[in-house]
């Protein structure tokens, strides 16, 4: 009888490890994911950052090559390109976290600002409807990029970026 006792004590005992191992195990499988799901958001917030950064600076450009146009003189792109860098280095991080869509559409992304990139800082002449084209190319993109982002982190997806405001004609004020 205190063979039973003994060995239905150590059967317990051994199937409480068991089952405290396995839970144990599940919660660091847990914890685990939540630092991935974790990191992979910061790098997703890294890369919607980079890709505005660098199409305000492209913007921005935009905005200077018609001013040096005027003035004869040569645009600065220096900012452009250390925005296009940045953006190349964060991009492959994604590429190496994200599920095979959003890698898809991150690299989209990319080569839409890099065309966009292209038309800004061509040396020829290049025309206004073009860049716009390239600009809303590359808004586009983003905006899918972001969704796709959105959805893998199991957020709701996102508003459409916005288009600049269109130039308004001056009214004079009436009486």
């Amino acid at each position: 009888m205190a063979g039973i006792t003994v060995a239905g004590t150590l059967g317990a005992t051994v199937l409480t490890l068991l089952w405290s191992a396995r839970r144990e195990d599940r919660r660091w499988q847990r914890e685990r994911q939540d630092r991935h799901e974790q990191n992979r958001a910061a790098e997703y917030a890294k890369l919607v950052a980079a890709l505005h950064a660098w199409y305000t600076a492209l913007t921005s450009a935009r905005a200077g090559r018609l001013n040096a146009g005027l003035l004869d003189e040569e645009p600065d792109t220096s900012d452009d390109r250390r925005q296009r860098t940045a953006t190349r280095e964060v991009v492959a991080m994604v590429d190496f976290m994200a599920p095979p869509n959003v890698r898809e559409l991150a690299w989209r992304a990319v080569r839409a600002g890099e065309m966009y990139y292209i038309q800004v800082t061509a040396t020829s002449p290049v025309s206004e409807d073009d860049i716009e084209a390239a600009a809303k190319r590359f808004r586009q993109s983003r905006t899918a990029l972001s969704d796709a982002m959105r959805e893998d982190l199991g957020l709701q997806p996102g508003a459409e970026i916005a288009e600049p405001p269109k130039r308004r004609r001056s009214v004079p004020w009436r009486r």
